[in-house]
């Protein structure tokens, strides 16, 4: 039933070591966490899953690290997944479950869990073939010539039905059209099929025309021409396929400019719903989420699909139901939301043994390897893009050869899933499987005419491929790079160039050729600077947002392998450097538009660093950390212990433990990130000001709260705290707010508690925020304005008031979505047509803040939403700083709205006191530290919250007696 959740339900539980079955594994858990130590045993992690639900995830992450160095332990591990989603009603521990089984070693526990997990997943083993099914009931029924059997033989397939009706109607002559047209009727009561038969007895030509059209769609070939003449003749017959035609053609067009699928869509939708053609609507509705989701616009892109999909379960269509489903899935992962991606994938996946169309079956398939990828699991997510090809290679082997056009397809379609399944072979580092699967991509291919540039794209990517797949031979993997960096000497393969360089560089380290590799790494290096200096040549401060997602996180290891050949030089001026020049777009867009280079940027950045002040400087790596220890006199790096496994399993407890709000738990947790990473610095450390620009999960570290084990003292006892995403930003950050002008009177704009539309379909359970109105209203008085409240805080109101704004204070809801930064959201009152939720897309676009020095988003999560990032701006911090403010306040994890107003309304207090953000803000936590009610003095009210950049007081210092116009 698709309606019913997809959730296991009784049954024998997962097999653990010994032999014992978990009899609790369905016990609800508190998802708090247990708070106790994490186990150091196998058995105790086992013990502790079976028995204490609360400690599900303290169990999972033991036999996480367990099982990395211990593949016995996996099948306890995939146990343990399967557990959670029982206990969690987490879709993803699954796809989880079912990967750490992939490579668990063949025991009866193994298959006896792994068989749980497929059942739970929706496996049917041995389920007959949809498509053979389907070609029995369709050729039986057109055999059959009474309309009842005919019904019935076609009842199971009334999607595929419907299309085989409209594709092949020219070639059926009119009595069995008409059995066909009666026989879907008396399926579903859509009268498409009967009306268009009824008029084609009359006008048979717009048939004729719309069956080449058709074919040319499938072909791939260009055929707006061609639906152009079919609209025309079908009109001329009063044949409702013109509707048909019209939305096909609406299709074709979705390769271009959206304007005209839409504009088509929304001409025909009124008469298909006047005529009843259920089908027809079904299309239009998934189509116009399709153009939606295409222009990034995810929030209105789901009620149409969510139409759809209602409107594909009412007609029992399976295809339609599974390969909708697949649709939301993944605008729900694109969107951050991979839990549910993964939920709606997987009910997808259960309808899939019923799929005819091999493109849905490739849409089901695909979406839920998209989201194994996304998640970490990469054997599963092979083993669903494995069975793409196997339903394909299936297909194409039943296939009568003197199909041409349909063998033509299912190889295109074929090639398209074996691109796919070589970068999950990437992931998997299966180099020579990826090879095999593009080469095989590329015969396929070869029947049509391939445009040169593509065809030297795949000729260069073939040896790519195989210089990965030679990893065991650096010295053939290097003349498969030489290959195919001469094949890439044009300018239009910078990118391709400046990687196929650092994989060579790699494959020269692993032949000792130190200097070699340093040199390659260099080449890579330029070839990327020369990239990013032409996409900011002549581009406004928000063009970067065209950039595709993680498009200046590429290349970190070649960065990371400069930064250690310099360290060893003892050059730490250049190693500091190319730390900077891994960290993102904006530090990337300031250091192409200075222009300055190495020691002249180095330069520019420690002279604006106050002599108060002491900057640490972290770069993360696999197995160590380095710090550099900058101030006005003296600059130096030293190497650390933390690995990037230690700060991710500090930042994660952390977290965890401030979003729990449980005390103790996160008390636990802050003294070990302060012994390995801060401790060390601090020795070098002679100011009262630190400037902490943190590196890969490191930015998820509450900094102020990082506590000393011998003194108990928290960080922000005893210095004043500002952070960076990069050495150069916070520079800039300096410069922007000594050019600010200072008022007696500053302006403030402050928004509270905005009543958004809780109808929206992206709308959790968000509630009210009383404490948010209070907050907006008590920060307000302070500056004696009026603050913006509920219905009043819209989204054009919001970009008006900042225009005129030194300080914005937002105090609402927001929403981080950290796979596709630039739809994270704040919402907003609606105002049509304006539905209230602005996006950073939108912030990025709209924010004019040319006199603001300080955005403070008092919202949970604020500045999060970016765990392991390589630039550390957060996805709603970004538009903000791209618009020229020197310094945001938020938060790095969800937060109480009720302490949350004690400290920034302590924190303007402050700051109107002719005190800088972080002065303010130190103060501000001091205050709460010292309350002695544990719901304010905990660090997980104060902690979560920091200051990005840098924001002096904006407030124009006092006038003196001779400016009052007073005898001096």
């Amino acid at each position: 039933d698709t309606k019913s959740r997809f959730l296991g339900r009784g049954g024998a539980g997962p097999r653990l070591s010994g032999g014992q079955d978990c009899t609790h594994c369905s016990a609800p858990a508190s998802q708090h966490g247990c708070g106790r130590t994490p186990p150091v045993r196998h058995d105790d992690a086992v013990k502790m899953l079976a028995e204490e639900p609360d400690c599900t995830d303290e169990a999972v992450e033991a036999l996480q690290r367990f099982s990395r160095a211990a593949p016995d332990a996996r099948p306890d591990l995939g146990a343990a997944f399967y557990i959670r989603f029982k206990r969690y009603q987490r879709p993803s521990d699954l796809l989880r479950a079912y990967d750490a089984l992939a490579t668990a070693p063949d025991t009866a526990a193994t298959r006896v869990n792994r068989a749980l997990i497929e059942e739970a997943l929706g496996h049917k083993p041995g389920a007959p073939d949809p498509v053979a099914q389907w070609t029995a009931a369709r050729d039986a029924a057109l055999r059959s010539r009474d309309a009842a059997t005919a019904a019935k033989l076609i009842a199971p397939f009334p999607g595929v039905a419907q299309v085989h009706f409209e594709d092949h109607l020219f070639e059926m002559d009119l009595a069995a059209a008409e059995l066909f047209a009666e026989a879907l009727y008396r399926n579903t009561k859509d009268p498409l099929a009967r009306d268009v038969v009824r008029a084609m007895r009359a006008d048979r030509r717009g048939v004729a025309e719309f069956h080449v059209a058709r074919g040319a769609q499938i072909a791939s070939a260009p055929s707006e021409v061609t639906f152009g003449d079919a609209e025309r003749l079908l009109s001329a017959a009063g044949n409702p396929l013109l509707l048909v035609a019209r939305q096909r053609h609406a299709q074709v067009l979705t390769g271009g400019e959206l304007a005209a699928p839409l504009s088509i869509l929304d001409a025909i939708e009124p008469e298909a719903r006047r005529r009843g053609y259920l089908h027809l609507l079904a299309r239009i509705h998934s189509l116009r989420g399709y153009c939606l989701s295409f222009q990034g616009n995810f929030i209105d892109s789901l009620p149409p699909y969510q139409q759809a999909l209602q409107q594909y379960d009412a007609l029992h269509d399976y295809d339609g139901i599974a390969g909708t489903r697949s649709r939301i899935a993944g605008i729900r992962r694109k969107s951050g939301d991979i839990e549910g991606g993964a939920r709606e994938a997987l009910r997808a996946l259960r309808d899939e043994f019923r799929v005819v169309d091999s493109k849905e079956h490739q849409n089901v398939n695909g979406e839920v390897s998209a989201v194994a990828v996304a998640i970490g699991s990469p054997h599963a997510a092979m083993h669903y893009a494995d069975r793409i090809i196997g339903r394909y290679q299936a297909r194409i082997k039943a296939t009568n050869p003197s199909n041409t056009d349909g063998l033509g397809r299912l190889r295109n379609e074929l090639a398209i899933g074996l691109r796919n399944r070589a970068i999950v072979a990437a992931e998997l580092r299966d180099y020579a499987r990826a090879n095999a699967d593009l080469n095989e991509a590329e015969r396929l291919h070869a029947g049509k005419p391939i445009d040169p540039l593509i065809r030297h794209f795949i000729d260069i990517t073939l040896y790519e491929s195989r210089g990965r797949a030679s990893a065991l031979d650096p010295r053939e993997a290097v003349a498969s790079y030489n290959r195919a960096l001469a094949l890439a000497a044009d300018d239009e393969f910078l990118t391709m160039r400046a990687s196929l360089y650092a994989q060579r560089a790699e494959a020269l380290l692993r032949m000792n050729r130190q200097n070699d590799a340093a040199a390659d790494l260099q080449r890579a290096v330029r070839e990327l600077e020369t990239e990013e200096r032409r996409l900011f040549e002549g581009r406004d401060r928000r063009s970067s947002k065209r950039l595709p997602p993680g498009y200046f996180a590429r290349f970190q290891d070649t960065y990371l392998h400069l930064i250690r050949h310099y360290i060893d030089q003892r050059d730490v001026v250049q190693a500091l450097m190319h730390a900077e020049y891994a960290r993102g777009p904006e530090t990337k867009k300031l250091l192409a538009q200075l222009r300055l280079r190495d020691r002249a940027q180095f330069a520019s950045i420690r002279a604006r660093l106050p002599e108060n002040s002491t900057m640490l400087l972290y770069s993360v790596m696999d197995d160590r950390t380095y710090v550099w220890v900058v101030s006005a006199t003296r600059t130096s790096v030293h190497r650390l212990k933390a690995t990037a496994e230690d700060v991710e399993r500090w930042t994660r407890a952390l977290y965890r433990a401030g979003h729990r709000r449980r005390p103790e738990e996160f008390d636990d947790a802050l003294f070990a990130p302060y012994a390995e990473l801060i401790a060390p610095a601090l020795r070098f450390v002679d100011t009262p000001r630190l400037v902490i620009v943190p590196d890969g999960a490191m930015h998820g570290l509450p900094f102020a709260a990082l506590r000393n084990p011998d003194t108990r003292r928290y960080l922000v006892q005893n210095y004043v705290i500002e952070t960076a995403p990069s050495a150069t930003l916070y520079a800039y950050a300096r410069v922007r707010d000594a050019m600010l002008a200072k008022s007696h009177s500053p302006s403030l704009l402050a928004i509270g508690n905005p009543a958004f539309d809780t109808t929206l379909p992206i709308i959790g359970e968000f509630p009210s925020l009383p404490h948010a109105a209070l907050e907006a209203q008590q920060i307000a008085g302070f500056y004696r304005t009026k603050p913006l409240i509920g219905d009043a805080a819209t989204v054009q109101a919001f970009l008006t008031g900042t225009a005129n704004a030194d300080i914005v204070h937002f105090a609402g809801h927001a929403v981080v979505n950290a796979a596709e930064p630039e739809s994270s959201y704040l919402l907003m009152a609606p105002s049509p047509p304006h539905r209230g939720v602005l996006t950073a897309d939108e912030l990025l676009d709209g924010l004019r803040l040319d006199r603001t020095r300080l955005v403070v988003l008092s919202a949970c999560r604020s500045a999060g939403g970016r765990e392991g990032g390589n630039d550390g701006v957060a996805p709603l911090v970004r538009p903000i700083l791209t618009a020229g403010v020197p310094a945001v306040i938020g938060s790095l994890w969800n937060v109480n709205d009720a302490t949350t107003r004690e400290l920034l309304v302590s924190f303007h207090r402050h700051y109107r006191q002719h005190k800088d953000a972080a002065v303010a803000l130190r103060e501000a936590q001091l205050s709460l530290i010292r309350k002695q009610s544990r719901g304010y003095n905990t660090g997980t009210a104060w902690a979560p919250f920091q200051v990005i950049g840098h924001a002096s007081s904006p407030f124009a210092p006092p006038a003196t007696e001779t400016e009052k116009g007073e005898p001096p």
